[in-house]
């Protein structure tokens, strides 16, 4: 059994190690040291300190061109993951706008498949899909198990509420990327 006193040096260092991480995190972003940047990231996923490394890097509102590549590929794997850590959808916007390059292009209607709960509530997620058929898929084989069902809404997204839409350069019926839609429909 620990002391207090080995609790509290546990604790000062996991404190430590966490500030180092944000610090190795914000460094690397805004210099372009993928090393430090890669560092950074593995240490606020360790740590636990997501929420404190994306809250500096927004206050320090600028990220160097290189690591943009290196975060989409990052987004891509693990974006799911990354929205659960951080817990705060207009956070994560936030410091996307910064990581990811900026969508260039005109306004896009999307779809989204959700539960009937969030619908009623109006909490929607922050990923949607140019195809239809890809947010129906996810209504179906997802979101209907939930209280209340499923449901398909459809919006009209303006470029300004696109953050990210790396499917759409490849694909553009199949864009999979985050947006804040301005006007909800359910289809």
């Amino acid at each position: 059994m620990r002391t207090m006193e080995e609790i509290a040096k546990l604790v000062a260092q996991r404190q430590s190690e966490a500030k180092e991480a944000v610090n190795n995190f914000i460094l690397g972003a805004t210099n372009g040291n993928m090393h430090l940047f890669s560092s950074g990231l593995d240490g606020l996923g360790k740590r636990g300190a997501w929420v404190a490394g994306f809250r500096k890097l927004v206050r320090t509102g600028g990220v160097h061109p290189n690591i943009k590549d290196k975060f989409a590929d990052i987004w891509v794997m693990w974006g799911d993951s990354l929205r659960n850590e951080i817990n705060d959808d207009l956070l994560l916007i936030d410091a996307m706008r910064l990581l990811l390059a900026p969508y260039e292009g005109p306004a896009v209607t999307v779809y989204r498949g959700d539960s009937a709960h969030n619908r009623r509530r109006r909490t929607y997620g922050i990923s949607w899909s140019s195809s239809l058929d890809v947010a129906r898929d996810f209504a179906v084989s997802g979101c209907r198990y939930y209280d209340g069902g499923s449901v398909l809404i459809k919006a009209l997204a303006p470029a300004d509420a696109i953050v990210y839409a790396p499917a759409l350069r490849v694909r553009p019926e199949s864009l999979v990327g985050i947006a804040k839609p301005s006007k909800h429909e359910p289809n």
